[in-house]
């Protein structure tokens, strides 16, 4: 009777491991799925802040970090760098990189960053000394202050366009301030040809 008694135990117990084990395996298969899943999406949405946080670095329910190309309007960061470059010019050329970086980073439309910094620099066709001499791209106030004056110095140009569309981020945007014509009255001041103008820009921008 005791030698039929540890034969049941035995087998319950064997029973209850195989159960256990089952369980493991399909908890690993399910979150090695879902990585599959996100590996082959290979994607997310760059979309208005107020709908959606950026996350670089998902992870699996593991703690796995999933590699994700970040995309915004159907474009991945090299093909919107590019699609800067050809409206950046002079000593801008080439920085495109750095635009569609830092604007997908703080939350910015990268047209409305480029299009901001082009009509405060006159890049388009040659930047002018705030830019050649400071890495000012967008007519920043503070200091180190730039020829001894208001405009603030910036070491790099990385550190410049940095700046700047961080500026754009926690000075406007967070604070509703997301298009021209409702970012006018605290850029520009009086004027009330801004808008419009940034507005045009943007156009040629996404166009080119």
């Amino acid at each position: 009777m005791n030698k039929l008694k540890i034969v049941k135990y035995l087998l319950i117990s064997f029973l209850i491991a195989i159960i256990i084990l089952v369980m493991l395996i399909y908890i690993y298969e399910k979150d090695l799925f879902n990585a599959y899943r996100l590996l082959n999406e290979n994607k997310i949405d760059v979309i208005p802040e107020e709908n959606k946080k950026i996350n670089f670095n998902p992870k699996t329910k593991k703690g796995e970090e999933i590699f994700v190309e970040v995309l915004y309007e159907g474009l991945t960061v090299d093909e919107l760098a590019l699609k800067l470059n050809k409206s950046l010019k002079s000593n801008l050329k080439g920085t495109g990189n750095l635009f569609a970086k830092y604007s997908i980073e703080y939350e910015v439309d990268p047209y409305l960053a480029v299009s901001i910094s082009l009509l405060e620099t006159g890049c388009k066709w040659g930047c002018s000394r705030l830019v050649r001499e400071c890495n000012n791209v967008g007519g920043m106030k503070g200091n180190p202050g730039c020829f001894g004056g208001n405009f603030r110095k910036f070491e790099t140009l990385e550190d410049g366009i940095e700046a700047f569309i961080k500026l754009l981020s926690t000075g406007y945007y967070k604070k509703g301030l997301t298009t021209p014509e409702l970012m006018e009255k605290k850029y520009a001041g009086g004027s009330n040809t801004w808008a419009a103008k940034v507005n045009n820009y943007i156009n040629q921008v996404k166009e080119a």
